[in-house]
């Protein structure tokens, strides 16, 4: 699996790209020209998971559409397997039945059979009756967009303060005969914008053929709901890394509550917690990933990282992505990430891998008009200095 092509229409900020990506892709720019959206195109073109967009944007779902078109659609050319994501602002006929199935569900799925028949009898024809009225159906379409990929089509609606004020009615009745009068309207409000507990299950059970991380650096959160503290062969993978690359001298065993230390013959310990950031982001970047994700995404790597490690981690990048087939997308603003990768700084192997796979994605903005231009290692040696002033903002 391996990009070729992108083309990218109407995705957030983003009116019209096309960009041809190699196996290491890195998207630099001043703030606010998109390079983000790039990866949040990719990714979920890729995974066409409707529960992840919804989640991600909610409560500003139709905001992925930019504002001047009505419907957006990202093309990742990829041989056989090309893949599409299409997302359209919808007519309100076509609204008005799916969003009552979505409240429905959400609700019902979240009180079981608590209430009794009389009274969703009497909440729907509240709802039903909102249903009819003008200002609650705007409010309903402008928050709701298509979503189209993988065969696949499904309205995502947008429970915003503006919906939630036009269905007030509704929340009222619920409030009083279903849930605690003085909490009721915040669980209502969380029960409608957050995504179903099941359809997290669903999500976590699904294999990912692409990861985006905007965190490198895991949380405490992460570590303890992830399950990878106790995953042995993890441990085992990040533990074998930082011996063989002599990343931690005389280090015996790692996990992520103590890392075991031997010195003649004398054995200490050091919490997890005491390292720095640069090498909890090394390790997290192991730590995310597996044989399965042949997109890999990642935001601004280079976060509290010092710039020793800045070179360790692109010799990682380079490593996973020859070892694993791996392509990756990376936005930074580091000039010491841009240095490493556009000098001679690295060993031969590393520097060959780049001279034929590195593509420089340099964003600007032009006439108000996001716009891109593409550099491999030579034309970025030849332009670093004007890519290293995109880098301060200057």
């Amino acid at each position: 699996m391996e990009i070729k092509e992108i083309q990218i229409t109407n995705f957030k900020g983003i009116s019209s790209l096309e960009l041809f990506p190699k196996k290491i892709n890195i998207i630099v720019g001043r703030n606010n020209t998109g390079k983000t959206s790039i990866l949040e195109a990719i990714y979920h073109t890729i995974e066409a998971n409707f529960q992840e967009i919804s989640q991600e944007y909610e409560p500003h779902l139709s905001n992925i559409i930019n504002i001047e078109a009505k419907d957006s659609k990202v093309l990742l050319k990829m041989g056989s397997e090309n893949r599409y994501l299409t997302l359209i602002k919808p007519e309100i006929k076509e609204v008005i039945s799916e969003f009552k199935k979505d409240v429905i569900e959400r609700l019902q799925t979240f009180t079981g059979n608590k209430p009794n028949k009389d009274v969703w009898d009497k909440a729907l024809e509240i709802l039903d009756k909102l249903l009819t009225e003008e200002r609650t159906l705007s409010a309903i379409q402008n928050g709701a967009v298509i979503a189209d990929a993988a065969g696949k089509r499904k309205i995502l609606f947008s429970y915003t303060t503006t919906l939630f004020k036009q269905i007030e009615p509704f929340i009222e009745y619920l409030n009083k005969e279903i849930f605690d009068e003085r909490t009721g309207h915040a669980i209502i409000r969380n029960i409608l914008r957050h995504p179903l507990p099941h359809r997290i299950r669903e999500d976590q059970q699904r294999r990912k053929k692409a990861i985006l991380i905007k965190q490198l650096i895991l949380s405490d959160r992460d570590i303890l709901f992830s399950g990878i503290s106790s995953d042995k062969s993890k441990l085992n993978e990040i533990q074998k890394y930082l011996q063989e690359r002599k990343i931690l001298t005389n280090l015996e065993r790692f996990d992520f509550d103590t890392l075991l230390f031997k010195e003649d013959k004398r054995e200490y310990e050091i919490p997890y917690d005491f390292i720095g950031d640069g090498l909890k982001a090394l390790i997290g970047l192991i730590a995310q990933l597996s044989v399965e994700h042949k997109i890999i995404l990642i935001e601004e790597p280079e976060s509290r990282m010092h710039p020793g490690y800045m070179k360790e981690l692109v010799r990682q990048i380079i490593d996973i992505s020859k070892t694993h087939s791996a392509q990756f997308f990376i936005t930074t603003h580091s000039a010491d990430i841009l240095d490493i990768i556009t000098t001679d700084k690295l060993e031969p192997p590393y520097q060959e891998y780049l001279d034929k796979e590195l593509n420089i994605v340099k964003m600007d903005i032009l006439d108000r008009v996001i716009v891109s231009q593409e550099l491999d290692q030579k034309q970025a040696k030849m332009e670093l200095e004007e890519l290293l002033l995109d880098l301060r903002g200057i």
